[in-house]
């Protein structure tokens, strides 16, 4: 290319003629390329085209020069005029590279031309006229007078760099008993004496690190026109041009001679470009090598390190400040710019009052408080330049804690190190202007962060207790994205079914569903606050403190991390410093917990101006992300939210926070006339769109843009399909991320694919499933995202469906990846189980988030079990395609048995998964695991008390899948069969058998139960309406065969439904009669003395009590080795003690095994009893009742029970363990037999069925 030809015949040159400066016009480079970039020995600076392709122009500067000095740059005509300063110590540059449109070139009129030549002209002379006399001119492209250099005396400062090699110093960490990590503890030990004070230890630990970990000097990586390859070329090209334009014009009669020299230098440039590619590719192949040496360590870092290196998120950006006109700016007028706009940031507002006095200063920390906050600091997290890293801290902390200890308890006020800050400024966007653009990232010392985490951890307790009534879910324990959004969500999906038009059916009717309202709205309200942390005034955080009860002493220390505060920025080679008087400290461990009480005072503040309830539930704050959410059923309840939400809007005004009108967004859903009324009073018509105003109670006014859809927190809040709308959202999202980490995902040449589906795993995955879950995806979202994940990892395996003919689960299997759906099944289970966690602890939550979470578990439950259920297990055995290689072996996947079909959790809601069981722990000690309310309810009459209940809900009924779904036949009135009518008009007259023959024809019952419908009625106009003899014996007749049809079908349906428990009564049954006795009359006793404390049904109770005694009575059995021995001797237990199987045999009449069916452990028993105690419900668990009326101490040999469970998915765990347990021999235990439902029917309807009979 080009670009490589230039730079290699600048290399090529005589370095006494090699120039330093070079501009280049017409670059042809867009935005894709960045600002600013090294290539050997060239520092380039580009300005790309924005408004013609063959604009664009280049400044390349001698890095020789730039080593001393700094570098600046701005374009003030972007593709047209470039200005590059070099200032060095002795002397500055100022380059101008212009570039001029021709009249005549591209599509644009000839005025057109000539304006866009006239600004580049006036920017040109703005910029000229702004540079100091003193400073040396080099202008390209126009002829202009060089002003002679005169000499300048500029304060410089140069940056500390860091003498130790910091990566092998987190190497060395890794291995506690490395040989360098060794050295310079024992050089720490030594010299430890002579640190009074933390400047001087951590002056020692650079001291000490340069001299065991001295940097290593590595040499330059060459770029793609270094190459031996490439300059070869070249210079082969080269001379081939010079032979040819030789021949060319020697002899003009030999043009074979000068086409064999034109093919020759043709056939050179060809192999020149292809040079160029191989050195490209081998570079790149070299980077792919650094990534498969850091998988090969597991150096997880440097992995995704070098993945940013080949593949950033954006392009580095170096930052430069312009003037308010956009010109360039000397270094000192940019470090005195960023001092006056962080000033203003954190001086506190005349207005509010200062803190008060605080109290002296006692830190009480223990030398084991110290050594555990230093070795948990994170060894990459980053420090000033000029202090020592957490990595020394950490490699010492032993050693380290005594002393700092020490030093902690002699403090009177906290030291000026510990406090202060070195800020670091990150770009938010590619071209900067001012301050406001800058991201600034506080930097502070090791050990004094150390300390502000021994401080977090000592206020959480209190905060948490603080925050328990208040939504907020950042900084806290469970506390997350996932709450906030669930609630966020839930509230657009209730709009959304409110303003649906819907019309109202039968089964709406026939289940009871609340009519449709016909005037009903719904908004929202999402506020943006700029810069929220860093205006958060110091007497707030001391009256949030207070409010919240802490402690002074830990109070007094909170405070003091924030007196006298300086924040150090280091820009261009100059310092500035700023002092701050207001806001939370950049970099601090304690600012997140900080703002979270903040939010917290602010909220109980506003509790006494508005409704608590709404304020509790109505609002959702994640850190400082404010959203408002209200409904309406008329034109004052808008009114009301409107009030509401200017409220809101003046509190955080009074407490100086700034909102963002243009990042807030307003979102309203509405079904009626008054809302359309109060939109018209509320709405502005603005350029950029229509906008609501709200003006509050202080005459503040605000106008927020109203939009159809905003992204919150990484997903969609909408009225129109929210779910719909996140899916595609996060589908975005992650081509994104696929597209920018192709290249190193689809590159089989080093990484293995093993490693290359982890790192999809962890990049791309997280991205695509973020927020989905408390979403309510339905069914053809995750399919659509499943869609997705299978062409990525098609791509990565390069196993594409139309040339391997692999299937969709045969590759998740081979690669060990999870389908989609169970991924957001475990995050939806997370959430549901985090969302009862704070439903105990009493957070301001509606029960209906709670309940929707569950229902969208429920439907990934009954994909889960669809998938579960398929056979797989010949699916994962996938032999390979090429010959000579061994067959891999790939973990096979069995059904789920009785074991993995119901796995317990706290939500209530079942799911599959394999049971886990501690294997430290003997197999028979398996707690039964009893809730709270179980607890309490069974201990009233049992003796044993559960040790250690855990603290799960179980009050609230299971939300399930009702997926029946009424399958109809296509047409209108057409003839089910080929016997029936013909359809209208068709056939008149010409049916010559019995109008009643299709009704009364001998027809067997199995006729119907196809799913077919029944025959019409054959009822005719012509036909009187008598009944009399004949006609009403025949309609008996008729009426009787319907009624045994209806018994046959429900007769089949109860041996999918019903189950029969026999106990045995009598002094030999066991006990358990008693037992369930006791159980009924507690649970009655409760029901008339407390009845808010009852829960539980008659039937769940019995239920439940049945399995707790069977669960004790198999634990005491495999606890007592003699009664295991006698369990052997009558034929319960095999020689492996594993409970058999037995069914009774009418010939020998007696139990015999069953030698087919396997037997059970009883840690796997006592498992499945816990899973199914955990599980049932009220729903799921129709009938538990006996057959007749239970008596204490019954007379009968055995007492009948029914167990009848629910056909619906939440139902089909518990009945495949109950099928299983059918015949267990450890039912006897307790003196109990199960056995299935037989078809049988009862004596009426066998005696009706005898005289029908044909």
């Amino acid at each position: 290319p080009l670009w490589d030809e230039l730079l290699l015949h600048l290399e090529s040159l005589d370095p006494q003629h090699r120039p330093q400066v070079v501009m280049l016009q017409e670059s042809d480079w867009g935005d894709q390329c960045a600002q600013t970039f090294n290539s050997g020995r060239w520092k380039v600076i580009t300005s790309p085209a924005t408004d013609n392709q063959s604009a664009g122009v280049v400044t390349l500067l001698d890095r020789s020069l730039c080593n001393t000095g700094q570098v600046l740059h701005t374009d003030p005509v972007p593709g047209r005029l470039l200005h590059v300063r070099l200032q060095r110590p002795d002397w500055t540059l100022d380059t101008y590279n212009v570039y001029q449109r021709q009249i005549g070139q591209g599509r644009d009129t000839a005025d057109e031309v000539r304006a866009l030549r006239n600004r580049v002209w006036q920017a040109l002379e703005a910029v000229l006229a702004r540079a100091p006399q003193r400073h040396t001119v080099l202008a390209a492209g126009v002829l202009r007078k060089t002003r002679s250099p005169l000499p300048t005396k500029t304060p410089f400062f140069e940056p500390l760099r860091r003498e130790w090699n910091q990566w092998e110093l987190i190497r060395c960490l890794r291995d506690p008993h490395s040989p360098q990590l060794q050295a310079f503890r024992q050089a720490v030990a030594a010299g430890l004496s002579e640190a009074v004070d933390a400047p001087a230890m951590n002056a020692l630990l650079c001291r000490c690190a340069s001299r065991v970990f001295p940097p290593q000097v590595r040499p330059q990586r060459l770029t793609a026109w270094q190459t031996q390859p490439m300059q070869v070329g070249i210079k082969g090209m080269w001379q081939a041009y010079a032979q040819w334009k030789r021949e060319a014009r020697r002899e003009r009669g030999a043009i074979l001679r000068v086409w064999r020299s034109y093919a020759t230098f043709r056939q050179a440039q060809r192999d020149f470009r292809k040079a160029g590619k191989q050195a490209r590719k081998q570079w790149y192949g070299n980077r792919l090598q650094d990534l498969q040496q850091a998988a090969a360590r597991k150096d997880m870092r440097a992995l995704f390190a070098g993945m940013r290196t080949m593949a950033p998120k954006k392009k580095k950006s170096e930052v430069q400040l312009k003037s308010q006109d956009g010109y360039l700016q000397s270094a000192e007028a940019q470090i005195r710019q960023l001092r006056v706009h962080y000033q203003q940031v954190y001086k506190r507002d005349p207005q509010k009052s200062p803190p008060t006095a605080r109290a002296q200063l006692c830190i009480e920390v223990t030398e084991a408080e110290v050594q555990q906050a230093l070795s948990s600091l994170l060894a990459h997290k980053a420090t000033p330049s000029h202090l020592a890293s957490t990595a020394m801290w950490k490699g010492c902390s032993d050693l380290l804690a005594p002393s700092l200890t020490h030093w902690a308890k002699s403090l009177k006020a906290v030291p000026g190190l510990w406090k202060d800050a070195w800020l670091v400024l990150i770009p938010k966007k590619l071209r900067i202007v001012s301050p406001r653009d800058l991201r600034p990232i506080g930097l502070t010392e090791a050990s004094g962060r150390a300390l502000s985490h021994i401080l977090q951890q000592r206020l959480r307790p209190y905060v948490e207790r603080y925050l328990q009534q208040v939504p907020q879910y950042a900084y806290l324990r469970d506390k997350h994205t996932g709450v906030a959004i669930a609630r966020a969500q839930h509230h657009n999906l209730l709009v959304q079914q409110a303003c649906e038009c819907k019309s109202r059916t039968v089964m709406d009717a026939y289940e009871n569903k609340p009519r449709q309202q016909r005037a009903f709205a719904g908004c929202q309200l999402s506020l943006d606050l700029t810069s929220a942390f860093d205006v958060a005034d110091w007497g707030l955080i001391q009256a949030a403190l207070e409010d919240a009860d802490i402690p002074h002493d830990l109070r007094a220390w909170a405070l003091s991390w924030y007196d006298g505060i300086t924040y150090h920025i280091q820009h261009l080679g100059q310092q500035a410093k700023a002092e701050a008087s207001r806001g939370l400290r950049q970099g601090c461990k304690l600012a997140p917990l900080i703002w979270a009480l903040l939010t917290a005072f602010m909220h109980k503040q506003l509790a006494s101006s508005l409704d608590a309830q709404w304020l509790a539930q109505g609002t959702t704050t994640f850190a400082d992300d404010f959203l408002l959410q209200d409904t309406a059923e008329n034109y004052q309840a808008l009114e009301r939210a409107s009030s509401r939400f200017a409220t809101i809007l003046d509190s955080l005004a009074d407490h100086g926070m700034c909102i963002n009108a243009k990042k807030s967004a307003f979102l309203i859903r509405y079904r009626g006339h008054f809302a359309r009324k109060w939109m018209r009073q509320h709405t502005v018509r603005t350029p950029e769109g229509d906008h609501l105003r709200i003006r509050t109670q202080r005459s503040r006014l605000f106008e927020f843009p109203i939009k159809d859809q905003h992204t919150y927190l990484g997903v969609i809040l909408s009225y129109h399909s929210a779910s719909k709308q996140t899916v595609a959202h996060r589908i975005r999202e992650a081509n994104g991320t696929w597209q920018r980490l192709r290249p190193i995902l689809c590159s089989r040449s080093y990484l293995p694919e093993q490693d290359r589906v982890r790192l999809w795993s962890a990049t791309v995955l997280p991205t695509l499933v973020y927020g989905v879950s408390a979403s309510s995806p339905g069914t053809k979202e995750v399919q659509q995202m499943q869609y997705v994940a299978t062409r990525h990892l098609r791509a990565i395996a390069r196993s594409f469906a139309h040339i391997s003919k692999e299937s969709t689960l045969n590759l998740l299997a081979r690669l060990r990846v999870a389908p989609i759906h169970k991924r957001l099944l475990q995050e939806a289970t997370a959430l549901s189980q985090t969302l009862l966690r704070l439903e105990q602890a009493q957070h301001p939550m509606l029960p209906a988030v709670r309940d929707r979470v569950r229902e969208t578990a429920a439907a990934l439950q009954a994909a889960q079990i669809s998938t579960d259920t398929a056979d797989l297990g010949a699916m994962l055995c996938v032999r390979a395609r090429t010959k000579g290689k061994p067959r891999p072996q790939y973990p096979q996947l069995r059904r789920p048995t009785c074991a993995t079909a119901v796995h317990s959790a706290n939500s209530g809601m079942p799911y599959c998964g394999q049971s886990a069981v501690n294997k430290d722990r003997h197999w028979y000690q398996i707690p039964m695991d009893l809730d709270l309310e179980e607890s309490q309810f069974f201990n009233r009459f049992s003796q044993k008390r559960s040790p250690d209940p855990k603290e799960e809900d179980d009050r609230q009924k299971s939300q399930r899948l009702e997926g029946t779904e009424n399958h109809r036949g296509k047409g209108k009135g057409k003839s089910q069969g080929k016997t029936g009518s013909k359809g209208k008009g068709k056939g008149k007259g010409k049916s010559k058998h019995n109008p009643t023959s299709s009704w009364t024809n001998s027809q067997s019952w199995g006729d119907y139960t196809g799913g077919s419908e029944p025959p019409p009625a054959p009822w005719n106009n012509d036909q009187s309406n008598s009944w009399g003899g004949d006609k009403t014996q025949e309609h008996l007749h008729k009426l009787t065969q319907v009624v045994l049809r209806q018994e046959r079908t429900i007769a089949s349906l109860r041996q999918d439904l019903v189950m029969h428990l026999f106990v045995k009564g009598g002094e030999t049954g066991g006990g358990i009669i008693p037992v369930l006795f006791r159980t009924a009359e507690v649970w009655r006793e409760m029901k008339e003395q407390e009845p808010h404390k009852l829960t539980y049904s008659l039937k769940i109770a019995m239920f439940k009590k049945l399995l707790l005694t069977l669960h004790e009575r198999l634990e005491a059995t495999a606890a007592n080795q003699e009664a295991v021995q006698e369990a052997k001797k009558l034929g319960w237990l095999d020689e492996h003690g594993h409970w058999k199987v037995l069914r009774w045999s009418h010939d020998t009449q007696k139990l015999e095994v069953v030698e087919a069916a396997p037997s059970k452990s009883t840690s796997d028993l006592l498992q499945q009893l816990v899973d199914i105690r955990k599980n049932v419900t009220e729903d799921n668990l129709h009938h538990f009742k006996s057959v007749r009326k239970l008596v204490p101490q019954p007379t009968a040999q055995w007492i009948q029970f029914q167990i009848e469970v629910s056909l619906r998915p939440s139902g089909t765990p518990i009945w495949t363990i109950l099928q299983d347990w059918v015949g267990q021999a450890a039912w006897h235990t307790i003196g109990c037999r199960l056995r299935k439902d037989r078809p049988h029917y009862d004596n009426t309807i066998e005696e009706l069925y005898q005289l029908n009979r044909w």
